[in-house]
This record gives C-alpha cells, structure tokens and sequence, in this order.
C-alpha cells in the first residue's frame, strides 16, 4: 500500500518570554493519527514532550511550558517528530522558534523538463536559504531531495536540474509527490522558521 505525505507544516512557532511557553500552530494532513514528539532547545537544555495530532482539524496545535531561562532567550530550536501511521509517512522538521514572523510565501514548485521550480517571498530581515524537499515513494521505499534557493532583498527562486537518479526515481514513483518549502529561521533577527507544504504540479 502507498502510503500518503503527513504534510506537516509550520504555520506559528513562538516562545512567549512573559507566559514562559512555547506556542506552535502545526497543519498536518487529516490521514494523520497519533501524537507528535516534541523537542524544544534553549539556554543548553531540552525540554520534551508529545503531543495530539488533531485529527478533526487537520493540525498540531499547542502552548507547552519551559523553563524561565529558556522564555527570556525568547528564541530556540524546535524539532517535530511524526512517527507515521497505516496511511502516512513519518516526517521531522526541525525550525527556529521566535515571536518575529518571517512571512515565507511560497509559489506552488513544479517539475517539467527535469527541472523543479519555485520561487517566493521572505520578510526583508531574513538572510540565508530557502530549502525545498521533495517527498515520494519508489519501490516501496520513501526518498526524498532538497535543493536550496538564496534569499535576495526579501525574495527567492528556485530553478534546480535534478539528479539524473532523482528524474529516474519519480519516472517510476507510487502515488504523488509532495513538497516541503522551509525557511530555518534566523537568530540575529530573533526571526522564527516557517514552511509550507504542496503537492508538486507536472507540467
């Protein structure tokens, strides 16, 4: 059996000193079940934990406490894990948590001729990559490919060749192929990671 992308995204991952919380806004696909694990680090310490998917709403959703020393970083690195299910995939991400959005806008990637492409807008503040996944099955088997894209004065392109191993994996792929656009965050700015998820259009 095909087993379906979780499309776990990042939607809002803040740390909020005054509360001492983290408070993150995750959509996940409906498909999903379980729980996801938790791990926010800061201030040289992990704090963990699981929590719900929500399967009804199609997300993870949660306000959890940490340490006073970790809220007043107000910034710090969060790690989601998804562990799969019958009818999804497993799937991590890994982001900054900070209370300054960074406004990731993403056009939907494509692939035609070998090519994947996608471009965006990022707030101005933000240095650094874009990074885009690619997720599919072949043979039974998840495979992935990132490629990254610079941000330029608040904008991003992406125009990748891939591998000719990769343009051979999805000739024969099972089922569609997702994408994952992630901005990791960026600590000078006290900026938090954002991404978004969107199955890839064939042109």
């Amino acid at each position: 059996m095909v087993l379906h992308p979780a499309k776990l995204g990042v939607a809002r991952s803040e740390v909020l000193r005054a509360s001492r919380a983290v408070d993150v806004l995750a959509p996940i696909s409906k498909r999903a079940s379980g729980r996801v694990a938790v791990d926010f680090h800061a201030a040289g310490r992990h704090t963990r934990f699981s929590v719900p998917v929500d399967q009804a709403n199609g997300r993870v959703r949660f306000r959890e406490g940490i340490s006073r020393a970790q809220a007043a970083m107000g910034t710090g690195i969060l790690t989601l894990r998804y562990a799969a299910n019958k009818r999804t995939r497993a799937q991590e991400v890994r982001l900054r948590a900070a209370s300054r959005h960074a406004d990731l806008e993403v056009e939907r990637p494509t692939l035609a001729d070998g090519r994947l492409r996608t471009q965006g807008t990022v707030s101005r503040r933000a240095r650094g990559v874009v990074r885009v996944q690619l997720s599919w099955s072949t043979g039974g088997q998840d495979r992935t490919y990132e490629a990254k894209a610079h941000i330029r004065e608040g904008r991003w392109e992406l125009d990748d060749q891939l591998p000719k191993e990769v343009i051979a994996a999805l000739a024969v792929r099972e089922g569609t192929v997702h994408s994952y656009t992630l901005f990791t965050g960026y600590l000078p700015a006290r900026m938090r990671g954002e991404m978004q998820a969107y199955q890839v259009a064939f042109d």
